[in-house]
Order: structure tokens, then sequence, then C-alpha cells
């Protein structure tokens, strides 16, 4: 098992509009297009900032646990960590076998139709890690990450 590179960070927000420009100037760039990401019950936008991706997710009315995360905190907040690896289905054995839990071991869909799966924050200190697929570059081409990964 290899984690291949830091792939994003992502902020939970209650609405894009008031959040959006805030990053867009702090980060000098644009905001990708809305993707929505009907598995997950959230739409999302991404922001480039080498070397890595930020990605700032707005939740769908019924999330409850984005929904239950955001009203503990102030909205925009940091959600959750993403690393690549190239075979995540390897690095999900791996880390069972070192006694890491995950929040489902069955791989989900992700935006740009990633397969993508989170560990349990009971066993990392608290931090929400997300183990992403390395992105295809057909997916990316024809996803809402195309304005930032280009």
């Amino acid at each position: 098992m290899q984690f291949l590179r830091l792939d994003h960070i992502a902020y939970v927000v209650d609405e894009f509009e008031c959040s959006l420009p805030i990053f867009e100037k702090a980060l000098q760039v644009p905001a990708s297009s809305v993707e929505t990401v009907p598995g997950q019950r959230v739409d999302v936008v991404f922001l480039k900032s080498d070397p890595f991706l930020i990605e700032i997710v707005r939740p769908h009315v019924g999330n409850r646990p984005l929904q239950r995360f955001l009203k503990k905190r102030r909205s925009p907040c940091l959600h959750h960590v993403a690393f690549s690896v190239s075979d995540l289905i390897t690095t999900i054995r791996y880390l069972e076998k070192e006694n890491y839990k995950f929040i489902q071991t069955t791989p989900q869909t992700g935006s740009s139709g990633r397969e993508i799966c989170f560990l349990e924050p009971s066993c990392t200190n608290g931090v929400l890690i997300e183990l992403c697929k390395l992105p295809d570059v057909k997916l990316i081409r024809n996803s809402a990450m195309i304005n930032v990964i280009e």
C-alpha cells in the first residue's frame, strides 16, 4: 500500500454563494462548475491550489450526517483530508489488517466517478480521511473538475 499524494482538502458549507467568493479570492482561482454526487447526497466544487485541490461540499437536504456536522461547527469548516492511492481495494485490505476501521469497506462513487472510501475518524485521532482511487484522466476531462485540473 502506498499513499501517492495528497488529493484534496474538503470544506463543508451551508451554501456556495457566501463561501465560494472567499475561497476564490484567497486562492486567486475560479471554482469549477457545480457537480452533483447523488450517492454521497452532496454538491461539490473544486478550486486548484497546487499541488492539490480544495473541495467545497454542500450537503443536500436530508443529508443528516453532514447537516449535523455543520450544526456543530461554523460554515465553512474543514471536513476531511483525501489521499490518492493507486489500488483502493489493496489499500483497504492492508489497512484493515493493521486494525483500521472504515465507514464502508466497499468503495463508493465520489465526484468525477472516482472510487472512494472513508476511514473511521475514531482510528485516525478524530480526522476524517478519504482514500480516492487515482484519477482516470478520461473521467476528469468529462467532469466538473476539468476547469481546475487543466
